[in-house]
Protein backbone atom coordinates (compact mmCIF):
# COMPACT_ATOMS: atom_id res chain seq x y z
CA UNK A 1 0.00 0.00 0.00
CA UNK A 2 2.79 2.22 1.11
CA UNK A 3 4.71 1.60 -2.18
CA UNK A 4 1.44 2.26 -4.48
CA UNK A 5 0.77 5.87 -2.49
CA UNK A 6 4.46 6.45 -3.47
CA UNK A 7 3.79 6.02 -7.04
CA UNK A 8 0.50 7.46 -7.64
CA UNK A 9 2.10 10.77 -5.45
CA UNK A 10 5.36 10.20 -8.11
CA UNK A 11 2.56 10.58 -10.90
CA UNK A 12 0.89 12.83 -9.86
CA UNK A 13 3.75 15.34 -9.33
CA UNK A 14 5.18 14.55 -12.24
CA UNK A 15 1.86 15.40 -14.47
CA UNK A 16 1.45 18.89 -12.47
CA UNK A 17 4.86 20.03 -13.09
CA UNK A 18 5.51 20.57 -9.37
CA UNK A 19 8.69 19.01 -7.75
CA UNK A 20 8.85 15.11 -7.24
CA UNK A 21 9.22 14.56 -3.18
CA UNK A 22 11.59 11.58 -2.44
CA UNK A 23 11.91 10.31 0.76
CA UNK A 24 15.07 11.17 2.12
CA UNK A 25 16.10 7.94 3.33
CA UNK A 26 15.36 6.59 -0.57
CA UNK A 27 17.80 9.56 -2.12
CA UNK A 28 20.49 6.44 -3.04
CA UNK A 29 17.98 5.38 -5.32
CA UNK A 30 17.70 8.58 -7.24
CA UNK A 31 20.50 10.61 -9.55
CA UNK A 32 20.33 13.78 -7.38
CA UNK A 33 20.17 15.93 -10.58
CA UNK A 34 18.90 15.29 -14.03
CA UNK A 35 18.30 17.51 -16.38
CA UNK A 36 14.49 19.21 -16.16
CA UNK A 37 14.53 17.62 -12.59
CA UNK A 38 12.92 19.10 -9.10
CA UNK A 39 13.80 16.42 -6.40
CA UNK A 40 13.00 17.55 -3.42
CA UNK A 41 14.67 14.94 -0.82
CA UNK A 42 12.31 15.25 2.09
CA UNK A 43 12.44 14.16 5.83
CA UNK A 44 8.52 13.00 5.06
CA UNK A 45 9.19 9.93 7.73
CA UNK A 46 10.82 12.11 10.33
CA UNK A 47 14.25 9.78 10.07
CA UNK A 48 16.69 13.16 11.31
CA UNK A 49 14.50 13.70 14.31
CA UNK A 50 15.92 10.95 16.72
CA UNK A 51 19.44 12.85 15.63
CA UNK A 52 18.48 16.47 16.78
CA UNK A 53 19.33 18.12 20.24
CA UNK A 54 22.23 18.44 22.51
CA UNK A 55 24.45 15.63 22.99
CA UNK A 56 27.96 15.21 24.97
CA UNK A 57 31.01 13.28 24.68
CA UNK A 58 33.41 13.01 28.00
CA UNK A 59 36.41 10.86 27.46
CA UNK A 60 35.74 9.35 31.62
CA UNK A 61 32.51 10.21 33.41
CA UNK A 62 34.63 12.30 36.30
CA UNK A 63 37.71 14.53 35.64
CA UNK A 64 37.57 14.20 31.97
CA UNK A 65 40.76 15.30 30.11
CA UNK A 66 38.51 16.03 26.51
CA UNK A 67 34.60 17.03 25.92
CA UNK A 68 32.79 17.32 23.14
CA UNK A 69 29.20 19.22 22.65
CA UNK A 70 27.09 19.14 19.93
CA UNK A 71 23.85 20.29 18.95
CA UNK A 72 22.15 18.95 15.83
CA UNK A 73 19.23 20.61 13.98
CA UNK A 74 17.53 20.01 10.95
CA UNK A 75 17.35 22.35 7.98
CA UNK A 76 14.21 22.07 6.14
CA UNK A 77 14.86 22.23 1.98
CA UNK A 78 18.29 23.08 2.01
CA UNK A 79 19.08 24.26 -1.44
CA UNK A 80 21.66 23.08 -3.41
CA UNK A 81 22.36 25.70 -6.36
CA UNK A 82 18.89 24.95 -7.66
CA UNK A 83 19.72 21.36 -8.82
CA UNK A 84 17.87 20.16 -6.09
CA UNK A 85 16.13 20.76 -2.20
CA UNK A 86 16.81 18.50 0.28
CA UNK A 87 16.11 18.33 4.59
CA UNK A 88 19.68 18.28 6.19
CA UNK A 89 21.23 17.87 9.58
CA UNK A 90 23.55 20.57 10.38
CA UNK A 91 25.49 20.43 13.98
CA UNK A 92 27.46 23.12 16.02
CA UNK A 93 30.59 22.04 17.79
CA UNK A 94 32.56 23.01 21.32
CA UNK A 95 35.72 20.95 21.72
CA UNK A 96 37.60 21.37 25.06
CA UNK A 97 40.14 19.08 25.91
CA UNK A 98 42.43 19.72 29.51
CA UNK A 99 40.17 22.70 30.36
CA UNK A 100 40.95 24.43 27.37
CA UNK A 101 38.39 25.84 24.98
CA UNK A 102 40.07 24.39 21.27
CA UNK A 103 37.08 25.59 19.24
CA UNK A 104 33.84 26.52 19.64
CA UNK A 105 31.05 27.11 17.07
CA UNK A 106 27.77 26.22 19.37
CA UNK A 107 27.33 30.38 19.78
CA UNK A 108 26.96 30.62 15.49
CA UNK A 109 23.45 30.92 14.44
CA UNK A 110 21.63 28.23 12.92
CA UNK A 111 20.50 29.79 9.48
CA UNK A 112 24.43 29.97 7.77
CA UNK A 113 24.26 27.85 4.70
CA UNK A 114 26.99 25.16 5.81
CA UNK A 115 28.06 24.31 9.05
CA UNK A 116 30.97 22.73 10.07
CA UNK A 117 29.30 19.36 10.42
CA UNK A 118 26.10 18.80 7.58
CA UNK A 119 24.48 16.10 5.41
CA UNK A 120 21.80 13.28 5.42
CA UNK A 121 22.84 10.01 3.66
CA UNK A 122 21.96 6.90 4.55
CA UNK A 123 24.07 3.87 3.08
CA UNK A 124 21.14 1.69 3.76
CA UNK A 125 17.59 3.33 3.06
CA UNK A 126 16.63 0.31 5.23
CA UNK A 127 18.61 1.77 8.24
CA UNK A 128 17.93 5.16 9.12
CA UNK A 129 19.90 4.74 12.52
CA UNK A 130 22.85 5.18 10.23
CA UNK A 131 23.93 8.71 8.45
CA UNK A 132 26.42 9.52 6.85
CA UNK A 133 27.75 13.34 7.38
CA UNK A 134 30.33 15.91 5.98
CA UNK A 135 32.74 16.85 8.86
CA UNK A 136 34.82 20.32 8.09
CA UNK A 137 36.59 20.97 11.57
CA UNK A 138 37.12 24.99 12.13
CA UNK A 139 40.40 26.15 11.27
CA UNK A 140 41.38 23.14 8.72
CA UNK A 141 42.37 23.41 5.51
CA UNK A 142 39.68 23.90 2.88
CA UNK A 143 37.57 20.57 1.84
CA UNK A 144 39.33 20.04 -1.44
CA UNK A 145 42.89 19.27 1.21
CA UNK A 146 41.13 17.78 4.10
CA UNK A 147 38.26 15.51 3.06
CA UNK A 148 36.09 14.07 6.07
CA UNK A 149 33.12 11.89 6.22
CA UNK A 150 31.34 11.55 9.68
CA UNK A 151 29.24 8.07 10.20
CA UNK A 152 27.17 8.54 13.28
CA UNK A 153 24.63 5.41 14.69
CA UNK A 154 21.86 6.24 16.63
CA UNK A 155 21.29 4.46 19.54
CA UNK A 156 18.53 3.72 21.29
CA UNK A 157 18.02 3.35 25.28
CA UNK A 158 17.47 5.72 28.15
CA UNK A 159 19.78 7.98 27.68
CA UNK A 160 19.89 7.62 23.57
CA UNK A 161 23.24 7.70 22.30
CA UNK A 162 25.13 8.25 18.91
CA UNK A 163 28.36 6.28 17.93
CA UNK A 164 30.45 8.90 16.23
CA UNK A 165 33.19 7.50 14.13
CA UNK A 166 35.22 9.97 11.74
CA UNK A 167 37.04 9.11 8.62
CA UNK A 168 39.22 11.29 6.94
CA UNK A 169 41.98 12.21 3.83
CA UNK A 170 44.23 14.12 3.25
CA UNK A 171 44.93 15.34 -0.20
CA UNK A 172 48.03 16.69 0.64
CA UNK A 173 51.00 14.96 3.28
CA UNK A 174 51.27 17.46 5.17
CA UNK A 175 48.14 18.38 6.37
CA UNK A 176 47.79 17.69 10.02
CA UNK A 177 44.49 15.20 10.82
CA UNK A 178 41.44 16.68 12.63
CA UNK A 179 42.39 17.84 16.47
CA UNK A 180 38.65 15.89 17.42
CA UNK A 181 38.82 12.56 18.50
CA UNK A 182 37.90 10.44 15.23
CA UNK A 183 35.40 7.75 17.52
CA UNK A 184 33.69 8.43 20.67
CA UNK A 185 29.66 7.80 21.69
CA UNK A 186 27.46 10.93 22.59
CA UNK A 187 25.15 10.74 24.89
CA UNK A 188 22.00 13.02 24.88
CA UNK A 189 21.53 15.69 27.20
CA UNK A 190 18.26 17.03 26.76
Amino acid sequence: MKKMLFILLMAVTNITGAQTIIPLEQQKDYVMSQAGQNYYYKDVNHVLDKFLGNWKYQNTPTNPIEVVEVIFYKKVRDDHNGNYYIDELFAHVKYTKNGQVIFNTLTEPATISYGDIFGGFFEDPSNTNKIRLEYYEPGAPSPFVLSSNLYLEYLSGTPARIDWKMRWHAMDPDVAAPVMPPNMVLTKIN
